[in-house]
């Protein structure tokens, strides 16, 4: 009778999680990140809780941006927490915080996604964009690709040589300090 008991508490428990969640989208249709705030506190996702305070209380670098975009970044960051990565991309661009943007992307492994925010709106990071999806590649053992953006960056006179010495790849250390390969161009 116990087990039966704690069963039935757990699926109300997931069922008002459920409700809270659907909740929470409403507010991203309302515009009403402090709601938001209560109804993650009520699904018990404290993470997600303090991610949207902290960006809500974040003020932007740029003062000619509305006074809007601080909503509209806090209730970006409400969509990120139920996964809602397209909402929040609109989010960040009805805010105009294509840095925002650009790391979402980043985070959410969407790379191709991130070099365009990159290249077209958020030049300020692209060099970074590449050196980070540069660590990415090598992570992953994409060598060539890892250079690529290595080079975009600005930074393969150190970072490709130490990429390639601790893979243990002497041969194509020694074929690239031949090419005399800098800034992704062979000379």
């Amino acid at each position: 009778s116990t087990a039966h008991e704690q069963q039935q508490q757990q699926q109300q428990e997931q069922q008002l999680v459920c409700v809270w969640r659907n909740m929470t989208r409403l507010c991203l249709q309302t515009r009403r990140a402090d709601v938001a705030e209560l109804c993650l506190g009520h699904m018990g996702h404290v993470r997600g809780l303090t991610a949207v305070r902290e960006a809500a209380a974040t003020p932007s670098a740029w003062p000619s941006l509305p006074p809007s975009s601080s909503t509209d970044v806090a209730l970006a960051m409400v969509a990120i927490q139920l996964g809602l990565l397209k909402e929040a991309a609109a989010l960040y661009t009805q805010a105009k915080r294509f840095d925002l943007l650009n790391r979402m992307y980043q985070a959410a492994g969407q790379w191709e996604e991130a070099l365009r925010v990159a290249e077209t709106e958020d030049r300020l990071h692209l060099k970074t964009t590449h050196f980070e999806y540069a660590r990415q590649l090598e992570g992953a053992g994409e060598w060539e690709k890892a250079i690529g953006h290595y080079e975009k960056a600005g930074v393969q006179a150190k970072e490709v040589p130490r990429m390639l010495l601790k893979a243990g790849k002497m041969v194509e250390l020694e074929e690239y300090v031949k090419k005399g390969r800098r800034g992704g161009k062979e000379e």
